[in-house]
């Protein structure tokens, strides 16, 4: 049957802004970059989490090393939506360890638990489809998403730079590529003060064989 299936027309590959890209730029690729977690350290915060000016509830975060080997971190919202996370990553080069994920929003609740072993994460995913079994073969120096915020804090920004990872989407369980594009910079004014801040955005590409999912992107 194949053989009589004949090429008519080339395919061309677009971004979610329209700009053209390669299928190479879709796969995701390994990475071995060389993190400096030497200026981590534990500290609390709390934000104020809102959607189109409605607010959603607080979110606390805490980091804290345990340890030389290991960093925790955990992510807690209460109010209208319900949310923990908690991420076990090493000290030195943020490879997932450990991830735990709940959610309740209204009637809806998801939740994801995850354990690695360096080159596959096994997990079990709950949703509104039913309950779900992962098991993701990865590829080396892969992220876990949830990590992101801590992994940029690491690197040296610089306007213009960017940066590519592999991540494991702990909601999904769908392995994904990183784009960290360092847009510019801004000086911020809240309550403890001005601040001199870096305007990243964050695009994550999910590619499952033979389909080319939609882009999603942050800015922070």
């Amino acid at each position: 049957m194949l053989e009589k299936v004949e090429p008519i027309a080339s395919v061309a590959l677009y971004d979610i802004e329209g700009k053209p890209i390669s299928r190479d730029e879709l796969a995701v690729q390994a990475s071995d970059y060389d993190f400096d977690t030497s200026l981590i350290q534990d500290h609390e915060a709390t934000y104020a989490v809102k959607m189109s000016e409605m607010n959603l509830g607080d979110m606390n975060v805490s980091v804290k090393r345990q340890g030389k080997d290991r960093i925790a971190t955990a992510s807690k919202m209460t109010g209208m939506i319900s949310m923990e996370e908690s991420i076990d990553l090493g000290a030195d080069n943020f490879e997932p360890k450990g991830y735990m994920f709940k959610m309740v929003a209204g009637p809806q609740m998801m939740s994801a638990e995850y354990t690695f072993d360096g080159q596959s994460a096994k997990g079990k995913l709950q949703g509104p489809d039913g309950p779900k079994d992962v098991d993701v073969q990865m590829v080396g120096g892969t992220l876990i998403a949830g990590s992101l915020d801590l992994v940029i804090s690491t690197l040296p920004l610089e306007v213009g730079k960017t940066f590519q990872f592999p991540v494991l989407d702990g909601q999904s369980g769908a392995l994904e590529s990183a784009r960290i594009e360092v847009l510019g910079q801004e000086d911020l004014m809240v309550p403890a003060g001005s601040y001199s801040a870096y305007k990243v955005k964050v695009k994550l590409t999910e590619v499952i064989p033979s389909t080319i999912a939609e882009s999603r992107r942050r800015t922070f």
